[in-house]
Order: C-alpha cells, then sequence, then structure tokens
C-alpha cells in the first residue's frame, strides 16, 4: 500500500481532534481542564473585513465582504512551549484572504449534460495557464444543474458537499487546478472551495454570500407543524469561494524575516537565509519537519474534514436547516483558521514524542536525538493544580469540605465527585443578604467520624496511566530544565520587535499580540495547603521512560 494511503488516516485524527479542541477552547468563555494542555489554551488572530481583493478585482463578487485573517507572530517558545535559549527563537505568521467568487461571466450551462459547469482554470497536473477568454474548455468544476427541481424530485438529497482544488505557483506541475490568469498569485497558495447544499431546505432566506438561498420550494407540509410553510432553496448549484494562504518566518533574534510567500517558498528561504546558529536551524528544521507532513493549511482541513467542518452543518434537522448568520461564510473560515492554529499547537509537541499512532512510525519519524525531548516543556506543578482548582465544579467541591461536608474524590480532574449516598451541606438563606453554606444536622463533624462508622466511601477509580508506546525516541524525565538563562516557571514576558525587517529591504510592523502575564510563585501559606494528591491524577507517569505528549506541555499563564 502506498505511505500516503498509511498517512492518510493519521492525519485525519489529528485534524478531527483538532477540530475538536479548537471547538471547544479557542473561546475566551472557556475554561475547561481539558482547555489547559497546552502553553497557551489557543493560538490568537485577527480578523478584518474590507480589505482589498485578493485577486482580480473583477473575481471577487460585487457587494461582498473580503476577509482577511492574520495569526500575527507565532513565538515557538512563548506561544509554542518549545523551550529554547532566548536567541535560538525562531517565529512565524499565517496571512489568508477570502472572498466569494463572481459566478456571472464564469459558468455555463450544459443542457445536454444537465450539469453546471465552473470556467475558474484547467483541471488536471501539468494542465497549462490560461486565460478564460482564450479557450472555453477552461472547467474546474460541475454539478448538477438543481434549480429547476424540488426536495420531492430529488430523492432526498439533502445534504452539504464542500470540494476543494489548491494552486500552488512553484510547483505548478504537481498542482491539480492551474487557475485563470485573474486568480492566479504567484506569492501565495490560491484554493478555491465549492459549496453545493443541494435540497437542504432553509426555513429562512440565507443571506449569505455562499450560502446564499433565496428559491421559494413548493409550501411544505409536516405533521409536527400546524399548516405549511415555504422554505428556500440554494440559489447556485455549487457556490465558488476564493482564497489565499502566506506564510512568514522571523529570526527574532536578528529581527529579519522572510517576505509573505507559499509555504514551501518561505520555509526554504528561512532554512537557507534567515538562521545563522546552528542551535537556531536545529529547532527551526525539527519543528518544521512535522509542519510539513501535516500542512495546517485551509485547504487541508477542507480536504480531510470535509463537511464536518462547517458550522452550519450543526443547524441541520434532517432536509431543514435552521436560520444562518448573514456572515456564515466568515465564520466558517475563522473556524478553519482555528483548526489549523490548533493542529500547530498539537503537532509541536509531536514533533518533540513522534505520532501517538505507532502504525505510522515507520512513514513519520520522530526525533531522532533524545535532547530534542527535552525542548517542549510541561505546565509546572503549581500552575497546573492553580488551573484546575479555579474550575467551577472545583470551587464548589473546597467550598463544601470547608466546612467538613462529604468526603471527595478526583480534586484534581474536571469533575470531583463524593462517595455514594453523600448529603451534602444546605445553602441557610436566614440572611438573605449573607447566604451561606451549612451542614445539614445529620452529617458528622470530620470524615473520622463518618468512617469510624464503618461506612466506606466508594471513590470514582481514575486511570490516569498513559498508554504505553515503546517505539518512542522520547524516553526521557518529563521534569526538564529551564532554557539557558530562564528560571522555572518560564511564561516570558519579553516583548517582540515591533518592527522587523524583511529580507528584500523593507519593513512591517506585525499586529500587537497579547502579552504574557507572569506568574507569582504562591504565597508560603498556600504552598503548605496544597493538596499533595498522586502525580497520576492530573499528569501521566513522571518516571523515566514515560511517552505521554502531555508530559511535554508546557504551563498556560
Amino acid at each position: 500500500m502506498d505511505d500516503y494511503f498509511r498517512f492518510v488516516p493519521y492525519a485525519t485524527k489529528l485534524f478531527t481532534s483538532s477540530l475538536a479542541y479548537s471547538q471547544q477552547c479557542y473561546n475566551d468563555n472557556i475554561k475547561a481542564q481539558e482547555c489547559s494542555i497546552y502553553i497557551k489554551k489557543s493560538l490568537s488572530k485577527t480578523i478584518e473585513k474590507g480589505t482589498g481583493c485578493p485577486f482580480h478585482d473583477t473575481l471577487c463578487r460585487p457587494n461582498s465582504t473580503v476577509l482577511r485573517l492574520d495569526s500575527g507572530k507565532i513565538d515557538s517558545e512563548h506561544d509554542l512551549g518549545i523551550n529554547t535559549a532566548s536567541g535560538d527563537r525562531f517565529s512565524f505568521r499565517t496571512l489568508v484572504d477570502c472572498s466569494p467568487l463572481t459566478v456571472e461571466g464564469y459558468s455555463s450551462k450544459n443542457v445536454s449534460s444537465g450539469y453546471v459547469d465552473y470556467l475558474y482554470g484547467g483541471i488536471g497536473y501539468g494542465a497549462p495557464p490560461n486565460s478564460k477568454s482564450s479557450s472555453p474548455g477552461l472547467m474546474t468544476y460541475s454539478y448538477p444543474d438543481n434549480t429547476n427541481t424540488t426536495y420531492e424530485d430529488s430523492g432526498h438529497n439533502s445534504y452539504y458537499v464542500i470540494d476543494d482544488y489548491v494552486y500552488e505557483p512553484s510547483e505548478s506541475e504537481n498542482s491539480d487546478w492551474i487557475p485563470i490568469t485573474e486568480l492566479q498569485r504567484h506569492d501565495a497558495s490560491t484554493f478555491i472551495f465549492f459549496l453545493s447544499a443541494n435540497y437542504i431546505m432553509y426555513v429562512e432566506p440565507a443571506e449569505d454570500d455562499w450560502f446564499s438561498a433565496h428559491r421559494p420550494s413548493d409550501p411544505y407540509y409536516r405533521s409536527d407543524y400546524n399548516g405549511s410553510f415555504r422554505g428556500y432553496y440554494s440559489d447556485f448549484p455549487a457556490n465558488p469561494l476564493g482564497c489565499t494562504q502566506q506564510w512568514q518566518f522571523c529570526n527574532p533574534a536578528s529581527g529579519a524575516c522572510t517576505p509573505l510567500d507559499t509555504f514551501g517558498e518561505a520555509t526554504t528561504s528561512a532554512s537557507t537565509n534567515l538562521f545563522h546558529s546552528g542551535n537556531q536551524n536545529d529547532t527551526f528544521n525539527f519543528w518544521l519537519k512535522e509542519m510539513i507532513s501535516l500542512y495546517p493549511s485551509l485547504d487541508s482541513v477542507i480536504g480531510l474534514l470535509k463537511t464536518s467542518s462547517l458550522e452550519a452543518s450543526s443547524r441541520l434537522a434532517g432536509s431543514l436547516s435552521g436560520p444562518l448568520q448573514a456572515s456564515q461564510w466568515q465564520q466558517e473560515i475563522s473556524s478553519w483558521m482555528d483548526v489549523a492554529l490548533a493542529l500547530i499547537q498539537k503537532a509541536s509537541i509531536e514533533a518533540a514524542t513522534g505520532p501517538f499512532d505507532i502504525s505510522v512510525k515507520e512513514y513519520v519519524s520522530g526525533p531522532t536525538d533524545n535532547n530534542i525531548c527535552k525542548l517542549q516543556r510541561k505546565r509546572g506543578r503549581y500552575q497546573s493544580l492553580e488551573w484546575i482548582s479555579n474550575e467551577t465544579l472545583q470551587i464548589q467541591r473546597m467550598a463544601h469540605e470547608a466546612i467538613g461536608s462529604g468526603t471527595w474524590f478526583q480534586a484534581t480532574s474536571s469533575i470531583p465527585i463524593t462517595g455514594r449516598d453523600e448529603e451534602l451541606a444546605d445553602l441557610d438563606i436566614s440572611d438573605e443578604h449573607h447566604p451561606f453554606l451549612a451542614k445539614v444536622p445529620s452529617q458528622t463533624n470530620s470524615q473520622e467520624e463518618r468512617l469510624g462508622s464503618g461506612e466506606k466511601p466508594v471513590p470514582f477509580v481514575h486511570d490516569a496511566s498513559p498508554t504505553e508506546d515503546q517505539n518512542s525516541q522520547c524516553n526521557q524525565q518529563s521534569n526538564f530544565p529551564p532554557a539557558q538563562g530562564d528560571s522555572e516557571p518560564h511564561p516570558s514576558t519579553d516583548p517582540l520587535p515591533a518592527e522587523e525587517t524583511i529580507l528584500d529591504g523593507t519593513s512591517h510592523t506585525p499586529p500587537a499580540r497579547e502579552a504574557s502575564s507572569p506568574l507569582q510563585t504562591p504565597p508560603e501559606h498556600l504552598q503548605q495547603a496544597l493538596p499533595s494528591p498522586s502525580p497520576t491524577d492530573f499528569f501521566p507517569s513522571t518516571t523515566p521512560g514515560s511517552n505521554q505528549p502531555d508530559a511535554f506541555s508546557r504551563s498556560r499563564p
């Protein structure tokens, strides 16, 4: 079997887990324990609307907003937790521009086939670049023309379909799509995404430019609905969305950066011209190998996750869709970017540990130098317990324990529990301006008295031991030393350069990034009051030979 097909299931698992993580944790209102596995809960991005069309102006749909997403500078140490000396850090940035594409003049109905052809460039490896006007055969995509049929006549094909094509200007011979001249960029990867809603019936007209739906349905009857209503079908058999993505790599020590370019060109430029320290170059290449194998681009997110990546899918109930936002396509692009950023976080851990799936170790090499494993720092013990203890349920547990209410277990997990048949304190509202917890009369004053009666609470057995991975290169003690010149813990607050020099001689001022706040050593009385659970209550085994990826995650401030 081709190595590619062995690797795809592994990559899909990584993208799927990154999708789940981004949905849960790339939200300022979420503070779940599951979101504390990386040095930072999430990598930030800025969103700008109304920027210039990334293609020829005629290709961006009139009256539609162009969207720009910018990751800003992502620092290898401050943001990803790669533990190196300050002078050996690197940073990078990715920039995405998207717009719904003009359909009029770039599509054609094929009467004989019953399909609509979309003419944005030729398909097939090695297809020659052309302009639409020079040849009628530049069909990019073709989809059944369903604009004259209804749900009842459709065979009930009510689901989304999304197909994607990518063009890499420096690798046109390997690109599966050669765009028309108006869509070509020499300094960016170009993606085109075709969305088909088939016979999904929207309960309201969809004003979004990509999900656009205004074709009224026949009167629709349901047994659970009093009377009938009209829904709305998609305006297009397939609706195109165009995006470009660029990358930039920087050397914080020198202030130099590569120009914004495709991932391949930017990484080549960085490896060749950007880093002058052997350690810095080794750190960059160690991380880069994992990024190349996964390629966290928008196209990769869609290529592997398909319609499961669409937030609009969560609004479906059978053949019906609930109302969509007028900016739905922008929300979709933003969520794809979040998946890609979450994947970068996850891949930075896997770069140090090797792949979690032993079946692909033959095809995805882990680090060959055990010292590389020490580059990824884990969360500090006090900071971990502080983070967990600030969870709502743990605060409630501590309130009950403070008055001797209940026998508690899992004090370092997401959900603390009591023994069986525990009777907890009630809320005393005798003073409505100052309610407090008060033990019920049946509760004893101490756990010792309760247990002295012969009653034994039944705890929840929590197995936190990691899955053994005999092939990992990283059989190292997880308590790694801090980076040179650092103290532990190390939530560095060193500012990134306000202006960095581009290798072509120009200057660029990066968007401001949120600074990390320094962690403080807990007061002595709090250190003494900290509980002393088994290390496996939160961390995987920290004995030599542990291979659990979480052991390499550094603290989120």
